[in-house]
């Protein structure tokens, strides 16, 4: 069976590598560069923004972006890693709000021996509801006459143009979505209890523009009748011995 095994270790290899780079994500950083409309509430620029006015004693509305923690997490590309948590506080205001929000992401990685550090940019949507029947999402329960009522969080894009370069292989982070059961499941979607501090995890990939090669299909005519020579050998030295 020696060159048969050979053969077959050939014909896997020219198959292509799978298509998952390793690198390092040493640590990363998030602030929440924008909001929309401008100026309806504080903290842009840092990883907490506030808005409203507190309509009870729990204080404004608000997002949260916490990163990662160290240490540094060996991971592959094409991989969901959590890459940060985010908090939607989610209180009884009235006045302005949010409709939306950017969040600068940046990642500080090791890819082999090239540190790259590298920042990327995300559109959140929120959805603000009236605590009025009926409600637009519904609470928890997901019952439609009751209050209060659940707001909604989304991601909708990540802003083009945020790739960079090693080894002549383009990458870039997917932020893929919120997750509170440890990234089982993933949506791009979070549906928040008011009254309520409401975590989820920020899961994300990074990818390359990386592609396997694919053999000719003469390649692999002629490993699959090496290796039909080779069995062919072995079988006939098993009988004579």
């Amino acid at each position: 069976m020696k060159y048969a095994c050979v053969c077959l270790v050939a014909l896997l290899s020219i198959c292509g590598a799978a298509n998952a780079d390793p690198f390092t994500m040493n640590s990363s950083l998030g602030v929440w560069a924008s909001i929309v409309p401008p100026g309806s509430a504080t903290g842009v620029g840092t990883s907490q923004i506030r808005w409203g006015t507190p309509a009870g004693g729990s204080g404004q509305s608000g997002y949260d972006y916490d990163a990662a923690a160290p240490p540094p997490v060996a991971l592959n590309t094409e991989v969901l890693f959590l890459v940060g948590t985010f908090v939607h506080h989610n209180q009884p205001v009235t006045g302005d709000s949010i409709t939306g929000a950017t969040l600068d992401i940046t990642l500080d990685m090791t890819f082999g021996s090239t540190s790259v550090i590298e920042t990327f940019a995300y559109n959140f949507q929120h959805v603000e509801t009236p605590n009025s029947i009926p409600c637009q999402f519904g609470p928890a329960d997901g019952a439609t006459n009751t209050v209060p009522c659940d707001d909604r969080v989304s991601i909708l894009n990540s802003i083009p143009d945020q790739t960079f370069t090693v080894g002549g292989t383009t990458y870039t982070l997917d932020l893929i979505g919120f997750s509170q059961d440890g990234g089982a499941t993933v949506s791009n979607k979070f549906f928040t209890t008011e009254e309520q501090n409401n975590y989820a995890g920020l899961y994300a990939e990074v990818t390359s523009n990386f592609t396997p090669t694919v053999p000719e299909p003469s390649s692999v005519v002629l490993l699959i009748t090496v290796i039909g020579a080779g069995l062919a050998c072995t079988r006939k030295r098993w009988r004579r011995a």
